[in-house]
């Protein structure tokens, strides 16, 4: 697995229930190594896609990661990806 991949599946262990996390449960999670865990980290804060915050200063997802929804949104917005979805299943 590349730099990039390890990096994209950080992003991924954020969700609506873990929005927030700090760097022990992260390497935990991910199966990294702390020291490459942070290293990945810190490249994905330098972006903006992952943030400190709080007095833990735990990371959580970064203003990167809504520009780039926002983008996708006026691309695509979700209602009509929803309904083209839809449209696939009433056709298979």
């Amino acid at each position: 697995m590349g730099t990039v991949s390890k990096a994209l599946d950080l992003l991924g262990l954020f969700s609506r229930t873990r929005p927030q996390a700090g760097l022990s449960e992260i390497a935990r999670l991910s199966g990294l190594n702390k020291a490459t865990a942070f290293r990945l980290l810190g490249e994905l804060e330098a972006h903006g896609f992952v943030e400190r915050a709080g007095p833990a200063r735990e990371y959580r997802l970064g203003p990167a990661v809504v520009r780039l929804g926002g983008l996708r949104e006026a691309i695509l917005p979700a209602i009509e990806s929803v309904g083209l979805n839809l449209t696939r299943l009433e056709t298979d």
